[in-house]
C-alpha cells in the first residue's frame, strides 16, 4: 500500500544540492525531546477470516497524492477479503474494478497481537529503478500503523540505504526512511446509501524521506493515509500514485459484519 515515486523534480533537485553545498543554514541541536506515549487500546483493524469490505471512490493520477483520474470518478469500486496467510500473516484480496475491468491482487499484513500494531508488505521496485540500484527482492515489511504509539508520536517504519546511478550526479549512496504517525482522529462519513458517520476514525500518515550522498533531496512526501475505525478497520483510504503506478481513493460502501 505503501507507493514510492522519484520523479524528475526529484532528480534535479537532488543534482542543485550538489551544486549549491554552501546554502542552507544550520539549526542548532536542542536535543531529543521524549514524546508522551499514551497507546490506543483499541483494535484499529481486526483481522478476522471472511471479513469484506467494498469501497467507492477513484484512481489518484501517477506521482500525485490527490489528483483524481477524471475517467475513474463513478466507475471504480473495490473489494477487499480477509484471509489467513503463511506463517501467522493474513492476506487481504484486493479486487478493483474500474469501468468493466477488475484487477486482482493479494496484500499481505503482519499484525502483533498484543500491541495491535501492524505492518504491510510492500514492494519497492519503483523507488530501486528510480534510482538505478542493484537488487534482487523488492519487498519488504513496512509498520504502517502503530496504535502503541498513540496519537502524535513519529515512528520509523522503513529505513534502508542502497548504492543508486543517479542522472546528472553519479553513483551515491541513497537511504529511504518512512515515517507513519496516527495524527488525530475524525468524522468520516461512509458512501453507503444510509450515509453511515463515523465520529471516530484514527487519521494515520505515512511519508517518505531521500537522502543521497549525505544530503536531504526529498522530504515529507506522503505516500498513503489511512482512517481507522476501533473493531471496524478502515473506512477511508488514500494511496498515492508512483512513477508506475495509479493510487487509489477510497470510502467503505458497505461491510459483511
Amino acid at each position: 500500500m505503501i507507493n514510492l515515486r522519484s520523479t524528475v523534480p526529484f532528480l534535479l533537485m537532488l543534482a542543485a544540492q550538489f551544486l549549491i553545498l554552501a546554502v542552507g543554514g544550520c539549526k542548532k541541536d536542542e536535543g531529543p525531546i521524549t514524546p508522551v506515549i499514551t497507546p490506543i487500546t483499541e483494535d484499529l483493524f481486526p483481522l478476522i477470516a471472511g471479513r469484506r469490505f467494498a469501497y467507492t471512490g477513484f484512481l489518484i493520477d501517477t506521482n500525485t497524492v490527490e489528483t483524481p483520474v477524471a475517467s475513474s470518478i463513478g466507475h471504480y469500486q473495490a473489494v477487499w477479503n480477509v484471509n489467513p496467510g503463511p506463517a501467522g500473516t493474513w492476506l487481504i484480496q484486493d479486487s478493483t474494478t474500474v469501468d468493466s475491468t477488475t484487477t486482482t491482487r493479494f496484500f499481505q499484513i503482519s499484525k502483533d497481537t498484543t500491541t495491535g500494531d501492524f505492518s504491510f508488505r510492500q514492494t519497492l521496485g519503483p523507488f530501486y529503478r528510480a534510482i538505478h540500484a542493484t537488487y534482487t527482492d523488492t519487498a519488504v515489511w513496512i509498520r504502517i500503523a502503530r496504535p502503541s504509539m498513540g496519537i502524535g508520536v513519529v515512528w520509523s517504519a522503513f529505513d534502508t540505504t542502497v548504492t543508486g546511478n543517479i542522472p546528472g550526479v553519479g553513483t551515491a549512496n541513497v537511504r529511504l526512511q518512512i515515517f507513519g504517525e496516527i495524527e488525530t482522529k475524525v468524522s468520516i462519513t461512509d458512501s453507503s446509501a444510509s450515509h453511515t458517520v463515523y465520529p471516530n476514525a484514527y487519521r494515520i500518515r505515512t511519508w517518505r524521506k531521500i537522502t543521497a550522498g549525505g544530503f536531504v533531496v526529498q522530504d515529507d512526501a506522503t505516500t498513503a493515509k489511512l482512517w481507522l475505525v476501533a473493531n471496524i478497520g478502515p473506512v477511508q483510504v488514500n494511496i498515492s500514485g508512483d512513477t508506475e503506478n495509479y493510487g487509489h481513493f477510497r470510502v467503505l460502501k458497505d461491510k459483511n459484519f
